[in-house]
């Protein structure tokens, strides 16, 4: 068994709707620091 560990999970959806492709959109996951602007 692995030990507990603390994760940020980062959702960005690209803002509008494109026309002549599918709306680009990020599931991220890490361990790392995140910073907020």
């Amino acid at each position: 068994k692995y030990p507990p560990q603390i994760l940020t999970i980062i959702h960005a959806k690209e803002q509008g709707k494109p026309t002549n492709r599918p709306r680009i959109e990020w599931k991220i996951i890490t361990d790392l620091p995140v910073m907020l602007p």
